[in-house]
Formats: structure tokens, sequence, C-alpha cells
């Protein structure tokens, strides 16, 4: 059955199904608890959102509750959504359902995210291979496009969230104010929605069913810097949606160029590209794992790369601790994902050179529990909340 925004359009059923979006697996009586709605309101919606599809009732029994009773829970390929990376060289994209998880269509079904190898290319070319990756993924899914509610695509730069607008990216070169979710739903005819790489990447993670966090800040540390910070689930977005960013903080005011125009920012000390170049100067080495490889680390030069890299993270940690006091910071980065010992040492360096006795136990410091697939998850995420929140409005 084909869902539609009127499915939803009253307050009342918009309240009644976030709340079991958020909660899944919910009684009847927690949701009135929750919306302060009446029971047999409750049971009326209820009834009302099962027919369409959009939840199903379980049996309290099978998930260790003592005594038998029916609990709400998502159907997960009720509303699906398109979540889509482009970091200016790849674009990744998955399907992703309503509960916030990448779609497949069965067991051994192993091709959850499609990648393409893509760059220096304009926002309207952009657009059409969007457009010819949803058609891809819906047909390797099986998957009539009208089972498509939303596309969500997370981008590097200042992103206007709220309005859909590219206001600046220097990694894609595309000039200032590019309305490209606007674009993109005039190509899709779909619910659309654009954020920053990063807070999409927050936002996967702070939604996460198994976490519990009133301020989580996160760190993503590669070929860039960036940084986001979700209090009490509200990603916080300040006035030009670049709150929390410490990757443009000076570090060094002496320092080197950065490609933001500034002096010694933080990023010109910890990028992937700033490494190879220090490497260089003592080795012909073109990737920068291989100054992490045992053979190449046992040199002193390596060392004292790996070292400095170590410090002035657990000094980016420190700084954004500092600045909003946050109870877990969660750390991303292909080198965080791939090197266990790397991640060990900058935790042990910011709480034996930075933090204070008060916070030795008090902070959390985690890796991502996604494997670099965050910002699609998270976009994708609130494409299908886009969908959600327009249809209560009635649009």
């Amino acid at each position: 059955m084909k869902l539609t925004a009127n499915d939803v359009s009253s307050n009342s059923n918009f309240l009644v199904l976030n709340s079991i979006r958020h909660n899944y697996p919910i009684s009847r009586n927690e949701i009135n608890e929750i919306t302060k709605l009446s029971i047999p309101s409750v049971s009326r919606i209820a009834s009302t959102l099962i027919e369409k599809g959009y939840i199903k009732e379980v049996d309290a029994g099978s998930l260790g509750v003592g005594r038998k009773t029916k609990l709400l829970d998502i159907n997960e390929t009720a509303v699906l959504t398109v979540g889509m990376e482009y970091d200016a060289t790849t674009l990744k994209a998955a399907i992703i359902n309503a509960k916030g998880q990448i779609h497949h269509c069965n067991d051994t079904d192993t091709t959850f995210v499609s990648t393409l190898k893509i760059s220096n290319i304009t926002p309207e070319e952009l657009i059409k291979i969007i457009s010819s990756q949803i058609r891809k993924l819906t047909n390797h899914k099986s998957l009539e496009p009208h089972n498509i509610f939303g596309v969500g695509v997370a981008l590097p730069g200042i992103i206007d969230n709220e309005q859909g607008i590219v206001r600046f990216s220097a990694n894609l070169s595309w000039g200032k104010n590019v309305p490209f979710a606007d674009m993109l739903r005039a190509e899709t005819k779909t619910h659309c929605v654009i954020d920053n790489d990063i807070k999409s990447a927050a936002y996967a993670e702070h939604n996460r069913r198994d976490f519990d966090s009133k301020i989580t800040a996160l760190l993503y540390v590669d070929e860039g810097i960036g940084s986001a910070v979700i209090v009490n689930g509200v990603v916080l977005r300040g006035i030009t949606n670049s709150a929390g960013e410490v990757g443009h903080v000076t570090h060094d005011a002496q320092g080197m160029l950065c490609s933001c125009g500034k002096v010694g920012c933080y990023q010109t000390k910890l990028i992937n590209s700033f490494l190879i170049s220090e490497a260089r100067k003592f080795s012909d080495i073109n990737r920068v794992y291989e100054i992490f490889l045992p053979q190449i680390r046992k040199n002193v030069w390596a060392q004292r790369i790996i070292e400095n890299y170590v410090s002035n993270f657990a000094g980016l940690i420190d700084n954004i601790v500092g600045a909003y006091d946050p109870d877990t910071v969660i750390l991303l980065g292909d080198l965080i994902n791939d090197i266990p010992s790397l991640f060990e040492d900058i935790c042990n360096k910011y709480r034996s050179t930075f933090a204070g006795d008060y916070l030795q136990y008090e902070l959390a410091i985690e890796k991502s529990m996604y494997n670099g697939y965050s910002p699609l998850i998270g976009i994708g995420v609130q494409a299908s909340e886009k969908f959600f929140s327009d249809a209560a409005q009635g649009l």
C-alpha cells in the first residue's frame, strides 16, 4: 500500500507515531504518559497506523516481559529513504529504513552501500548522478520508486539545513549559496534534505538505540576536520550551522596557511595530507597508513610524527570538551577506525596530559559504531523525519 502525507496529517497521529519511532517497542500506556493523549485516543490512532502499515504489534512475552501484552513497534520497511554522503571525491549511498538502519532485502544481501568515485563535478552533474544511483539502488532492492519517501545528502562545508542551501564549501568549489535541496527535489520529486556531513554523522551516533548521552560531541579527522555537538537530542547549529566546528580554530598563530585562508588552524597539523608531506621528508611513502606500519614506525622520524599527531588530536578533544562540557566524545576517521592502537594512544594522551582530575572518569571517549557510514545513515533518518514533519503539517 502506498502511503501519503495525509495518513499522518493530524498532530495527534504525529505525536503517537513519533513516540513509537523513538521508543519502540512501547505499550499504549507508555504512549499515553509521553503524549498525554487518552488511552482510547492512543488505541484508535494506533489501529489506524497499523492498518496503514506504519507500525506493527509485537508480543511482549517474546521480549522477556513477565505478563503478555501487545507492544507497538515500527514497521521498518514502511518508510524508506535514500541516504547519501558526498565528500568531493566519493559518493556513498544506501537505503535507510524507518528504524534508522541500512536496509537489505534478505540475509544474503551484502551490497548494503553503493560507492562511486567522482570528483570535480557541478551541482547539476551531482544531482543527475544521485538520481541514477537512486534508480540503481531501488532496482537492486526490487523496490518501486514510490517506496522511497525522501532523499538526504550529507555534504562538507557550511550547509543551511533549514533552507537546503550550500552556503559555502571549500571542498566542493561550487561557489556560494547553491539551493541544492530545491534542485534535488525538482529532479527526484520527493522530500529532500541536505546537511553538513559531520552533523549528519553526529545525528546518527546520538540516535543509536543503545546510546544514552545528554551532550554528545563528535570529532572527525581525516582529509579535513569536522565536529558537531548534540544537546538533549538537538543538533547545536548556531547562526551559520557551523557551531562546534574546531578544525579552523587557530592552534598556532605562526603556523602554516590553511585552505580556509587563516593561519595555523588545527586542520593544518592533523589532516592526512600533512602527515604524508611530513613523512616524505624522510621516506618515499604514498599512503598515510604506511607511517603506522611496524617496519616504518620503528624510525625516530615516524615516532615523532605520530607523537605530534596524537598530542594535537588530544588537544583538539580538550578544546571541544572545554567549550561544551560533553559527557561523550565520539571519534571518527579512517585512521581511528583502522588502527586500534592509535585510538588508545589518543585517549591515554588526553587523560594524562589534558583532562583534569574531575574528568578522568566522567567523560566517555568512543569510536563510531557505523564503520564510516554514519553521515549517510544520519541524513537518511533526517529525510524520513522531514517526511513525517511535512505530513503532520498537511503539506
